[in-house]
C-alpha cells in the first residue's frame, strides 16, 4: 500500500513533487514525442521534407 497520495502525470508534476523548479522553453514544433504509432507517421513525413 502506498503511504502517499502523489499527483505524478508526467516528467515535470514529478519534480515538482521533489521541489525542483519548473520552466518552460520555446522549442520547435518539430521536436515531437514519438508516443503512437500514429507519431511515427508524422515524424517520417517530418524527416523526408528536411532531407
Amino acid at each position: 500500500m502506498f503511504e502517499h497520495q502523489l499527483s505524478i502525470t508526467d516528467e515535470a508534476s514529478a519534480f515538482e513533487q521533489l521541489g525542483f523548479p519548473i520552466r518552460l522553453v520555446s522549442g520547435s514544433r518539430q521536436n515531437i514525442k514519438l508516443t503512437y504509432p500514429d507519431d511515427a507517421v508524422l515524424l517520417t513525413a517530418i524527416m523526408a521534407l528536411q532531407s
